[in-house]
């Protein structure tokens, strides 16, 4: 078995910052008023957002607020999804009424025959905007995404797992 010198990476890693210090965790703060104050103010919609955005920032905001994601800085990207999902529903609207595909006509001596079907001009900025609501929604949480989801900010049910099992065996 070699022994000698240093290999590279050895040596002591450098620490890991406190759990506290993740994006979305909102930092401790001196007392619970400014926590209500500061919270009230991210509860609002911005005065730039259109009236279907802050209906929808409204909505969003408490449940988003629940999950413990809603601070400063994720502010901007719940705007973006508001901003998108709007634009999204309106996109869905038009294609609704105008449909999903439209016919070209051919014209021949004044009479107009159908030639081909194709999709709505549309149909692209509809799927970008659908990726795009789709990933802001699942990066706050509020889309099923088939993995757990996780829940900053909140206290565990219970911290000895021992006493569940004993709940779990005793039936209760």
């Amino acid at each position: 078995m070699a022994r000698g010198g240093a290999r590279l990476g050895s040596g002591p890693k450098p620490r890991r910052g406190r759990v506290l210090d993740m994006p979305g965790v909102p930092p401790r703060s001196t007392s619970k008023e400014q926590d209500a104050a500061a919270l009230a103010q991210l509860l609002e919609p911005g005065a730039h957002l259109t009236e279907d955005e802050q209906a929808l920032w409204r909505r969003l905001a408490p449940l988003v607020q629940q999950r413990g994601m809603l601070t400063a800085e994720t502010v901007p990207g719940l705007e973006h999804l508001c901003e998108v999902s709007v634009t999204y529903t309106k996109l869905r609207k038009i294609l609704d009424d105008e449909g999903w595909q439209i016919t070209l006509y051919e014209d021949v001596d004044g009479h107009k025959f159908p030639m081909e079907q194709k999709r709505h001009p549309l149909w692209p900025q509809f799927q970008a905007f659908a990726v795009r609501r789709e990933q802001a929604l699942r990066a706050f949480g509020l889309i099923a995404s088939g993995s757990p989801v996780p829940t900053f900010g909140r206290a565990a049910k219970d911290d000895n797992p021992w006493t569940t099992l004993e709940r779990n065996r005793e039936g209760r």
